[in-house]
């Protein structure tokens, strides 16, 4: 029986992961490793990279997304706007309010997304709350001008 051992889900969830060898850890492949890895406070540049390409194609991987973008570091890494580009594709597949508001947040940081993607979510939240509460945490008086046309 291999495989990631079961008691240490509920603390590598925390950040608790203290291992300086998270390659390693990697190397388990199970989708709980890749999430203690990826909230894990020794996360570095170096590890971002296979961090991501784990989580590529998993259930997790919009979770993973928003785990690493947390990081101000990540956001500024090549990695960051690959997943700024990846949880913006996924976004319409999104139900739930918290996870609509937490993603437009993380997304709207530093020059993850262009321009003309932020004014596509401004629009979006003109239907739908979430996206603007998003922009209300992130931006702070610094929102789109976007006219909306009736029909």
């Amino acid at each position: 029986m291999g495989g990631y051992p079961s008691y240490l889900k509920r603390w590598s969830r925390m950040g608790q992961v203290g291992s300086s060898n998270l390659k390693s850890l990697l190397k388990i492949g199970n989708i709980e490793a890749v999430v203690a890895v990826a909230n894990s406070q020794n996360l570095n540049d170096e590890v971002l990279d296979l961090v991501w390409w784990c989580a590529t194609n998993t259930d997790q991987q919009a979770e993973i997304g928003r785990f690493l973008l947390t990081r101000d570091f990540v956001a500024k890494h090549s990695v960051g706007q690959q997943i700024a580009h990846y949880l913006l594709e996924f976004l319409p597949f999104t139900n739930d309010t918290t996870q609509l508001i937490d993603t437009t947040n993380l997304l709207l940081q530093d020059n993850l997304i262009s321009q003309t993607a932020k004014d596509r979510l401004w629009k979006q939240g003109q239907r739908k709350t979430a996206f603007l509460v998003g922009f209300i945490e992130r931006m702070e008086g610094i929102y789109p001008t976007i006219t909306i046309q009736s029909h």
